[in-house]
Protein backbone atom coordinates (compact mmCIF):
# COMPACT_ATOMS: atom_id res chain seq x y z
CA UNK A 1 0.00 0.00 0.00
CA UNK A 2 1.47 3.37 -0.96
CA UNK A 3 1.56 5.76 1.96
CA UNK A 4 1.31 9.48 1.39
CA UNK A 5 3.31 11.48 3.92
CA UNK A 6 0.39 13.27 5.59
CA UNK A 7 -2.89 12.16 4.04
CA UNK A 8 -5.65 10.32 5.85
CA UNK A 9 -5.36 6.56 6.16
CA UNK A 10 -6.20 5.23 2.69
CA UNK A 11 -8.58 2.63 4.13
CA UNK A 12 -10.43 5.36 6.01
CA UNK A 13 -10.93 7.85 3.19
CA UNK A 14 -14.68 7.15 2.84
CA UNK A 15 -16.94 9.58 4.73
CA UNK A 16 -14.07 11.84 5.81
CA UNK A 17 -16.04 14.92 4.79
CA UNK A 18 -18.90 13.88 7.06
CA UNK A 19 -16.54 13.43 9.99
CA UNK A 20 -15.05 16.89 9.46
CA UNK A 21 -18.47 18.48 9.27
CA UNK A 22 -19.46 16.94 12.60
CA UNK A 23 -16.26 17.65 14.49
CA UNK A 24 -17.06 21.23 15.41
CA UNK A 25 -20.80 20.69 15.81
CA UNK A 26 -21.03 17.55 17.94
CA UNK A 27 -17.51 16.59 18.96
CA UNK A 28 -16.79 15.89 22.62
CA UNK A 29 -13.59 17.77 23.28
CA UNK A 30 -10.81 17.93 25.83
CA UNK A 31 -9.34 21.34 26.53
CA UNK A 32 -5.57 21.55 26.60
CA UNK A 33 -4.60 24.54 28.70
CA UNK A 34 -1.81 26.95 27.88
CA UNK A 35 1.25 27.36 30.06
CA UNK A 36 4.45 25.39 30.41
CA UNK A 37 3.52 22.64 27.94
CA UNK A 38 1.38 24.52 25.44
CA UNK A 39 1.98 27.72 23.55
CA UNK A 40 -1.78 28.39 23.22
CA UNK A 41 -5.09 26.89 24.31
CA UNK A 42 -6.46 24.37 21.85
CA UNK A 43 -9.20 21.76 21.96
CA UNK A 44 -8.78 18.18 20.82
CA UNK A 45 -12.27 17.19 19.74
CA UNK A 46 -13.69 13.75 19.13
CA UNK A 47 -16.76 12.78 17.12
CA UNK A 48 -17.98 9.31 18.03
CA UNK A 49 -18.84 6.79 15.27
CA UNK A 50 -22.39 6.59 14.01
CA UNK A 51 -24.62 4.75 16.46
CA UNK A 52 -22.50 5.57 19.51
CA UNK A 53 -23.72 8.03 22.12
CA UNK A 54 -21.93 9.52 25.10
CA UNK A 55 -22.59 7.67 28.35
CA UNK A 56 -22.31 10.52 30.84
CA UNK A 57 -23.59 8.50 33.79
CA UNK A 58 -20.20 6.94 34.50
CA UNK A 59 -18.39 10.28 34.66
CA UNK A 60 -15.88 9.27 32.01
CA UNK A 61 -15.66 9.58 28.25
CA UNK A 62 -17.28 6.33 27.21
CA UNK A 63 -19.74 5.81 24.39
CA UNK A 64 -22.58 3.33 24.35
CA UNK A 65 -23.00 1.52 21.05
CA UNK A 66 -25.46 -0.96 19.51
CA UNK A 67 -26.40 -4.08 21.43
CA UNK A 68 -24.71 -7.29 20.39
CA UNK A 69 -25.88 -10.89 20.38
CA UNK A 70 -24.47 -13.71 22.46
CA UNK A 71 -25.01 -16.86 20.39
CA UNK A 72 -25.34 -19.02 23.49
CA UNK A 73 -27.83 -17.05 25.58
CA UNK A 74 -29.48 -14.74 23.08
CA UNK A 75 -29.69 -10.97 23.07
CA UNK A 76 -27.49 -8.96 25.40
CA UNK A 77 -27.71 -5.36 26.50
CA UNK A 78 -24.06 -5.08 27.42
CA UNK A 79 -22.35 -1.86 26.46
CA UNK A 80 -19.98 -1.43 23.56
CA UNK A 81 -17.98 1.63 24.44
CA UNK A 82 -15.21 3.87 23.20
CA UNK A 83 -12.65 5.63 25.33
CA UNK A 84 -10.91 8.82 24.21
CA UNK A 85 -7.93 10.29 25.98
CA UNK A 86 -5.14 12.75 25.28
CA UNK A 87 -1.59 12.36 26.52
CA UNK A 88 1.59 14.34 26.01
CA UNK A 89 4.88 12.81 25.00
CA UNK A 90 8.39 14.05 25.65
CA UNK A 91 9.60 13.02 22.21
CA UNK A 92 8.83 14.58 18.84
CA UNK A 93 8.75 11.12 17.27
CA UNK A 94 5.03 10.71 16.59
CA UNK A 95 5.46 7.12 15.44
CA UNK A 96 7.21 6.11 18.63
CA UNK A 97 4.59 7.94 20.72
CA UNK A 98 1.76 6.04 19.01
CA UNK A 99 3.51 2.71 19.46
CA UNK A 100 4.23 3.43 23.12
CA UNK A 101 0.57 4.16 23.84
CA UNK A 102 -1.29 1.32 22.13
CA UNK A 103 -1.87 -1.89 24.01
CA UNK A 104 -1.27 -0.39 27.44
CA UNK A 105 -5.00 -0.10 28.19
CA UNK A 106 -5.68 -3.78 27.49
CA UNK A 107 -5.19 -5.08 31.01
CA UNK A 108 -2.19 -7.25 30.18
CA UNK A 109 -4.01 -9.08 27.37
CA UNK A 110 -1.52 -9.92 24.55
CA UNK A 111 -2.04 -7.92 21.36
CA UNK A 112 -0.69 -7.66 17.84
CA UNK A 113 -0.43 -4.78 15.39
CA UNK A 114 -3.04 -5.05 12.63
CA UNK A 115 -2.69 -1.67 10.93
CA UNK A 116 -0.37 1.35 11.01
CA UNK A 117 0.71 4.30 8.89
CA UNK A 118 0.61 8.07 8.35
CA UNK A 119 -2.58 9.98 9.07
CA UNK A 120 -3.78 13.54 8.66
CA UNK A 121 -5.56 15.18 11.62
CA UNK A 122 -7.86 18.05 10.57
CA UNK A 123 -7.06 21.49 12.00
CA UNK A 124 -10.24 23.53 12.37
CA UNK A 125 -10.59 27.17 13.38
CA UNK A 126 -14.03 28.75 13.74
CA UNK A 127 -15.67 25.92 11.85
CA UNK A 128 -13.27 26.11 8.89
CA UNK A 129 -10.56 23.59 8.05
CA UNK A 130 -7.30 25.55 7.82
CA UNK A 131 -4.94 22.63 7.32
CA UNK A 132 -3.99 19.02 7.98
CA UNK A 133 -1.63 17.98 10.79
CA UNK A 134 0.77 15.16 10.01
CA UNK A 135 0.55 12.22 12.37
CA UNK A 136 0.93 8.47 12.74
CA UNK A 137 -1.71 5.91 13.71
CA UNK A 138 -1.53 2.36 15.02
CA UNK A 139 -4.23 -0.27 15.61
CA UNK A 140 -3.72 -3.32 17.83
CA UNK A 141 -6.02 -6.26 18.58
CA UNK A 142 -5.94 -9.01 21.16
CA UNK A 143 -4.53 -12.41 20.21
CA UNK A 144 -6.07 -14.18 23.20
CA UNK A 145 -9.00 -16.58 22.75
CA UNK A 146 -12.36 -15.00 23.64
CA UNK A 147 -10.77 -11.53 23.56
CA UNK A 148 -10.36 -11.13 19.79
CA UNK A 149 -12.62 -8.07 19.79
CA UNK A 150 -10.44 -6.06 22.14
CA UNK A 151 -9.10 -3.29 19.88
CA UNK A 152 -6.95 -0.28 20.71
CA UNK A 153 -5.88 2.52 18.36
CA UNK A 154 -3.69 5.56 18.92
CA UNK A 155 -3.01 8.66 16.83
CA UNK A 156 0.08 10.75 17.61
CA UNK A 157 0.76 14.19 16.13
CA UNK A 158 2.84 17.29 16.78
CA UNK A 159 1.51 20.85 16.65
CA UNK A 160 4.87 22.45 16.06
CA UNK A 161 7.36 24.43 18.11
CA UNK A 162 6.12 25.16 21.61
CA UNK A 163 3.97 22.03 21.84
CA UNK A 164 4.62 18.45 22.92
CA UNK A 165 3.62 15.44 20.86
CA UNK A 166 -0.03 14.56 21.53
CA UNK A 167 -1.40 11.03 21.58
CA UNK A 168 -5.14 10.38 21.33
CA UNK A 169 -6.41 6.85 21.80
CA UNK A 170 -9.66 5.08 21.00
CA UNK A 171 -10.40 1.60 22.28
CA UNK A 172 -13.24 -0.85 22.71
CA UNK A 173 -13.53 -4.19 24.52
CA UNK A 174 -17.17 -5.18 23.92
CA UNK A 175 -18.26 -7.34 22.23
CA UNK A 176 -15.13 -9.38 22.80
CA UNK A 177 -15.33 -13.00 21.60
CA UNK A 178 -15.46 -14.11 17.96
CA UNK A 179 -16.52 -17.63 18.98
CA UNK A 180 -19.97 -16.83 20.34
CA UNK A 181 -20.81 -13.15 19.82
CA UNK A 182 -22.00 -11.12 16.85
CA UNK A 183 -22.92 -7.50 16.24
CA UNK A 184 -25.02 -6.81 13.13
CA UNK A 185 -23.87 -10.22 11.83
CA UNK A 186 -20.20 -9.24 12.14
CA UNK A 187 -17.45 -10.85 14.18
CA UNK A 188 -16.49 -8.65 17.15
CA UNK A 189 -12.91 -8.39 15.86
CA UNK A 190 -14.17 -7.05 12.53
CA UNK A 191 -16.78 -4.72 14.02
CA UNK A 192 -14.50 -3.24 16.66
CA UNK A 193 -11.63 -2.66 14.25
CA UNK A 194 -14.02 -0.75 12.00
CA UNK A 195 -15.33 1.23 14.96
CA UNK A 196 -11.93 2.39 16.21
CA UNK A 197 -10.91 3.29 12.66
CA UNK A 198 -14.02 5.45 12.38
CA UNK A 199 -13.17 6.89 15.77
CA UNK A 200 -9.75 7.89 14.48
CA UNK A 201 -11.47 9.92 11.77
CA UNK A 202 -13.38 11.81 14.46
CA UNK A 203 -10.27 13.32 16.04
CA UNK A 204 -9.56 16.97 15.21
CA UNK A 205 -7.63 19.94 16.58
CA UNK A 206 -9.71 23.08 17.05
CA UNK A 207 -8.45 26.60 17.63
CA UNK A 208 -5.57 28.84 16.60
CA UNK A 209 -2.08 27.60 17.32
CA UNK A 210 0.69 29.99 18.30
CA UNK A 211 1.61 32.62 15.68
CA UNK A 212 4.98 31.95 14.09
CA UNK A 213 5.16 34.08 10.96
CA UNK A 214 3.89 37.54 10.01
CA UNK A 215 4.36 38.78 6.46
CA UNK A 216 3.81 42.49 5.87
CA UNK A 217 3.91 44.53 2.66
CA UNK A 218 3.91 48.30 3.14
CA UNK A 219 2.57 50.53 0.38
CA UNK A 220 2.39 54.15 1.42
CA UNK A 221 0.28 54.13 4.57
CA UNK A 222 -1.32 50.77 3.88
CA UNK A 223 -0.07 47.46 5.30
CA UNK A 224 -1.23 44.19 3.78
CA UNK A 225 -0.10 41.04 5.54
CA UNK A 226 -0.80 37.49 6.62
CA UNK A 227 -0.30 35.57 9.87
CA UNK A 228 0.44 31.85 10.05
CA UNK A 229 0.97 29.45 12.95
CA UNK A 230 3.60 26.91 13.99
CA UNK A 231 2.47 24.57 11.18
CA UNK A 232 2.11 27.24 8.50
CA UNK A 233 -1.70 27.24 8.80
CA UNK A 234 -3.71 30.44 8.73
CA UNK A 235 -4.30 32.34 11.97
CA UNK A 236 -8.03 33.15 11.85
CA UNK A 237 -9.89 35.87 13.75
CA UNK A 238 -6.80 37.10 15.59
CA UNK A 239 -6.24 40.70 16.66
CA UNK A 240 -3.59 42.68 14.78
CA UNK A 241 -2.24 45.92 16.23
CA UNK A 242 0.21 48.57 15.05
CA UNK A 243 1.98 50.95 17.41
CA UNK A 244 5.07 53.04 17.90
CA UNK A 245 7.58 51.28 20.17
CA UNK A 246 6.34 51.81 23.72
CA UNK A 247 3.23 53.64 22.52
CA UNK A 248 -0.47 52.90 22.25
CA UNK A 249 -1.99 51.18 19.20
CA UNK A 250 -2.72 53.55 16.34
CA UNK A 251 -4.82 51.07 14.38
CA UNK A 252 -6.11 47.50 14.58
CA UNK A 253 -7.45 44.75 12.35
CA UNK A 254 -8.62 41.13 12.55
CA UNK A 255 -7.18 38.32 10.45
CA UNK A 256 -9.53 36.84 7.88
CA UNK A 257 -10.17 33.17 7.00
CA UNK A 258 -6.89 32.97 5.08
CA UNK A 259 -4.90 34.69 7.83
CA UNK A 260 -4.72 37.89 5.76
CA UNK A 261 -5.24 41.37 7.21
CA UNK A 262 -5.12 45.00 6.09
CA UNK A 263 -4.20 48.10 8.10
CA UNK A 264 -4.62 51.70 6.99
CA UNK A 265 -2.27 53.82 9.07
CA UNK A 266 -3.65 57.29 9.89
CA UNK A 267 -1.42 60.28 9.10
CA UNK A 268 -1.69 61.35 12.73
CA UNK A 269 0.37 58.27 13.65
CA UNK A 270 3.40 59.75 11.92
CA UNK A 271 6.19 57.88 10.16
CA UNK A 272 9.19 55.78 11.09
CA UNK A 273 9.48 52.48 12.97
CA UNK A 274 6.35 50.65 14.15
CA UNK A 275 5.66 47.36 15.85
CA UNK A 276 3.13 45.06 14.18
CA UNK A 277 1.70 42.40 16.52
CA UNK A 278 -0.61 39.42 16.10
CA UNK A 279 -2.17 37.85 19.21
CA UNK A 280 -3.88 34.44 19.21
CA UNK A 281 -4.87 32.23 22.14
CA UNK A 282 -2.71 34.07 24.64
CA UNK A 283 0.43 34.06 22.46
CA UNK A 284 1.77 37.12 20.65
CA UNK A 285 4.21 37.63 17.78
CA UNK A 286 5.66 41.06 16.90
CA UNK A 287 7.36 42.27 13.71
CA UNK A 288 9.05 45.60 12.98
CA UNK A 289 7.81 47.62 10.02
CA UNK A 290 8.62 51.06 8.70
CA UNK A 291 6.10 53.64 7.49
CA UNK A 292 7.05 56.59 5.31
Amino acid sequence: MRRAPYLVIPALAVALAASLALAAASGVGKKLMGGRDFATNVTISFTAPKGYKIDAANGYENWRGPDFTNLDIGSSDLESGLHFDVHTASTRSVERAARDKTGKDMGGIPTEQVEAGPIGVPHIVRGRKVGVIRGFYLVRQSTKKNYQGWTDAAVAFWLGRGYPVLVADVNTTAPSADEYQRIEDMLPSVWNKRVVEEGIRGIAVEGNLAPRTITAHVSGRRIAGRATDTLGHAIVGANVTLRKPGGKPCCTAVTRATGAFTLNVPRSAGTGAFQLSVAAGGAKLTKSVKIG
